[in-house]
């Protein structure tokens, strides 16, 4: 089974810093562990250990099952056009919207599977009810209705009498997804997309892949895959219709700006990277690391990327985990133990019956080391195995966190093979900081709150009838707020007035663009970016981990 963190992915991350919120684009962060049904291991062993991710239940011993568990990120009914997804992904662009990304996996020793559970089976009255129900409904609704229809659904409605937004009976689009996300690469054309307003629009293709070499672009909007309109379908389901098997064609129909062109592009392997690194612009001692969600590769890749920085001079590091939706809990542990001294505790994991297993720092975890002074910058989209990161290095390795409030994701959730194609996902306990916190919806505060500016959080801007000449609504409210984030003369107003139109005009020609004064699509495009560059300019939080590094230094 693999993993798909929440939205499904066309790419692995091509994320960097700094991200424009426009509403959260939401994702399924996962991270897969795999229960040892030897519940007395030793914290410190098998936690590398790989079973066969794909091993089914076994059934001569059905107390016993391979589990494979996840922490998953949050569910967030958005603005974002994103839909309800799990997760959050740190995007570098514009995105009211949901996303599409990469994979990822991994593994962990669980805490008591609970060997001794009784197996409990439905009544003879609730099955007599179950068939009846069945059984009308489908010789007499008005309608004929699907069978396969009438089972998701009674399975679905199990689930969610938990009221758990984390426990769901997945099909088989939802166990794919999940299981693609969980891989170190995949197999499509490489973009990262996004669903705004129902429009498909590409964050941005990722360097060197098929989408790239075919000349997709950032905000470019997808109207057809293989002839087929994608309006009104979800973004999974784009996504599935883009992916494909390596070698094979897929036809992308892309509008950029009034303009519509086919592009045929041959899809390929993928690979997923979660980690991104740059020498700082201002202060060279400094190396920024973005983390965007933890997958299989990730806490290898971090290593690395430390190991290149160091020999490019840095002696500082910023640790990225702004909209990072969570991954494997595996790579999260083993990221950790990077910067938590050996013997202090990472995470504690606590079951239904309140029994607790504590996972250590250790040379077991990995005997790479991270002793420069380091900051950690966290937001309301850092979530899950994340917040997991954040808690372990700032409690247990005295790394000071910077940004805002973190989300809030202190469940674990188990996946149980249903069918060689369905799964149910179900939450199986909690996890603690070392300080023995739960932080489910309470998050992680961080030492040093900073918020971001305010226009960081405003919607994406898109052409609309309800953007028009004397309208009065909230979309218009939105981009007079952005044009006067943008420098231009304009009151945050619902009404779109002579002054609104002015202030296009103004911006039309300041981008060598047709003065019309209406918000066509190429003047929203290059709002777009240059409302994105300017958050990235004036990123307060990173701004602030800089100067809380300088007070390390000096200690």
């Amino acid at each position: 089974m693999t993993l798909q963190t929440a939205t499904s992915f066309i790419s692995s991350n091509s994320v960097q810093s700094p991200m424009i919120t426009f509403g959260y684009s939401s994702q399924k962060g996962a991270s897969i562990m795999e229960n040892n049904t030897n519940n007395n291991l030793d914290n410190n062993k098998d936690i590398n250990s790989q079973k066969d991710p794909d091993k089914k239940v076994n059934k001569e011993t059905p107390k016993k099952w391979q589990w494979r568990e996840f922490f998953i990120g949050v569910v967030l009914t958005s603005l974002v056009a994103f839909g309800t997804f799990l997760g959050f992904y740190y995007l570098p662009s514009l995105s009211n919207g949901s996303t599409s990304q990469g994979e990822d996996s991994g593994t962990l020793v669980a805490p008591n599977e609970n060997d001794n559970a009784e197996t409990k089976h439905l009544s003879e009255e609730a099955i007599n009810q179950l068939n009846t129900i069945y059984n009308t409904l489908y010789n007499n609704y008005v309608e004929k209705i699907d069978e396969d229809a009438l089972v998701k659904g009674a399975l679905s409605g199990m689930t969610s009498a938990t009221n758990d937004p984390y426990t769901e009976y997945l099909d088989e689009t939802q166990t794919q997804s999940l299981t693609e996300t969980t891989d170190s690469e995949f197999e499509g054309i490489g973009a990262t997309l996004s669903q705004d307003g129902g429009k498909i629009i590409i964050i941005a293709p990722i360097k060197e892949t098929p989408a790239d070499k075919a000349g997709l672009q950032a905000n470019d909007q997808i109207t057809a895959v293989d002839g087929n309109p994608v309006d009104g379908k979800a973004l999974t389901e784009v996504v599935q219709e883009i992916r494909g098997k390596k070698g094979t064609d897929v036809v992308i129909t892309i509008k950029r700006g009034s303009q519509t062109q086919d592009y045929t592009i041959t899809r390929d392997s993928i690979p997923v990277t979660t980690v991104t690194a740059n020498i700082d612009e201002q202060d060279k001692s400094i190396g920024y690391i973005q983390i965007t969600n933890f997958a299989r590769p990730t806490a290898e890749e971090l290593e690395t990327t430390i190991k290149d920085l160091r020999e490019q001079g840095a002696k500082r590091f910023v640790i990225d985990l702004r909209q990072n939706p969570g991954g494997l809990l595996d790579q999260a542990i083993a990221i950790s133990n990077m910067f938590v001294p050996d013997d202090k505790t990472i995470v504690e994991i606590e079951s239904r019956s309140h029994d607790k297993q504590s996972y250590k720092a250790s040379e077991a975890l990995g005997e790479f080391k991270v002793t420069e002074p380091t900051v950690a910058l966290i937001d309301g989209g850092s979530a899950s195995a994340s917040e997991i990161v954040a808690g372990a290095i700032n409690q247990s390795g005295e790394v000071p966190l910077v940004g805002s409030n973190s989300f809030g994701k202190g469940t674990v959730q188990n996946v149980l093979d249903l069918t060689d194609k369905t799964e149910l996902k179900f939450t199986i306990a909690k996890w603690l900081t070392p300080d023995g916190s739960w932080i489910h919806k309470k998050g992680i505060k961080p030492e040093y709150v900073v918020e971001r500016p305010s226009y960081a959080s405003l919607l994406v801007v898109s052409p609309d009838e309800d953007i028009a000449y004397k309208k009065e609504n909230e979309k218009v409210l939105n981009l007079n707020q952005v044009l006067a984030a943008l420098n231009y003369d304009v009151e945050p107003s619902i009404r779109f007035d002579d002054a609104t139109k002015a202030a296009i005009e103004a911006f039309q020609r300041d981008s060598n663009l047709n003065v019309t004064g209406t918000l066509d699509d190429d003047t929203a495009a290059q709002m777009t970016i240059k409302l994105r560059d300017k958050i990235k300019e004036n990123d307060t939080q990173l701004d602030k981990a800089r100067s809380v590094l300088e007070e390390l230094g000096s200690k």
